[in-house]
């Protein structure tokens, strides 16, 4: 079952050039069909608070005053690019991560859209706080940028850990994707990781280690639903989030697809610290995939998880 995008809500953070979110949120709504929303969300200066408010500055009407120029440079960036009207633009006072969460509520978003920082020799330790934040506890599927994005996707690996829930995570992750790349075919693998370690092995053979654990992903994919383009099972033996990584990287995936799993408290990734640590190291875009959200039934206690999440929660 395709997953239906009808409005993607993206975070754009630069004004004054290119900003990587930009063209390929709008590649991807003209693709879907989606309404887009962009946000651009701005600070007013923190240095001097208390002489401001000896002053009253700043009031409602300077604060509406600078929003407008914001939204009017905003517009100006899109206009460069765009003049489809389903391309809506919103200037937000506050962080970036809750004014994103904002829209995305408002707007009832069926995806989002965020870039990834990176920065020299730690890039691959820095995901980034707008993108943690929004990640973190969203309700909805979320594109993590970090490279242009392929709108031709040729492969695309999933992952999986074979928990009681992964099933349904690894379902709604090809149905977003179909949602995604409609028109493709790409190649997809689903990748299960064993940890294995040549200074600690188990008291089994690598080899059948291995192919034990084939036999059970064939047998986890053969009962999810028939794809428009076969899934083929992968397992490799390591450290997950190392070879998650080396697995998108050697093969040169266009997309590597995360889940999340809600447990009693924050919401976590489906592999725990192990995913976390994958969507960090990994160089490419990630889609990252929240649990429980089932589109068939949509509802948890009478409750969607949309209802459930709101911009202050975080």
């Amino acid at each position: 079952m395709e997953y239906p995008i009808r409005t993607i809500v993206a975070g754009i953070g630069d004004l004054d050039g290119p900003d990587p979110v930009l063209a390929p949120a709008i590649d991807l709504a003209s693709r879907t069909g989606a309404t887009l929303h962009l946000v651009h969300a701005f600070e007013l200066p923190d240095l001097s608070w208390d002489i401001y408010a000896r002053i009253g500055y700043p009031d409602r009407a300077a604060l509406e005053r600078h929003r407008g120029e914001i939204l009017a440079r905003l517009e100006s960036l899109i206009g460069r690019q765009t003049i489809d009207e389903r391309v809506r633009c919103h200037a937000i006072a506050g962080p970036a991560a809750p004014a994103v969460r904002e829209i995305a509520k408002r707007e009832d978003a069926d995806l989002i859209i965020v870039g990834a920082t990176r920065h020299g020799s730690v890039s691959r330790v820095l995901l980034g706080t707008t993108a943690q934040r929004v990640l973190r506890g969203a309700p909805v599927p979320v594109l993590v940028l970090r490279q242009p994005l392929s709108l031709e996707l040729r492969r695309v690996l999933l992952t999986t850990d074979l928990s009681p829930f992964s099933g349904g995570v690894h379902e709604l992750g090809l149905d977003v994707l179909e949602g995604l790349a409609s028109r493709d075919r790409p190649e997809i693998r689903s990748l299960l990781v064993v940890r294995y370690s040549a200074e600690f092995p188990p008291q089994i053979r690598s080899d059948m280690l291995e192919s034990g654990a084939q036999a059970e992903l064939e047998k986890f994919l053969a009962a999810r639903r028939e794809r428009r383009s076969p899934v083929l099972a992968t397992v490799r033996l390591g450290d997950p989030a190392s070879a998650i990584a080396a697995e998108a990287r050697s093969w040169d995936a266009d997309l590597v697809v995360l889940g999340t799993h809600e447990r009693a408290g924050p919401r976590r990734w489906l592999l725990g610290s192990v995913a976390e640590a994958a969507l960090r190291n990994t160089e490419g875009n990630v889609l990252v995939v929240p649990a429980g959200l089932n589109q068939e039934e949509g509802v948890r206690g009478g409750r969607t998880l949309k209802d459930e999440w709101t911009p202050q929660n975080l």
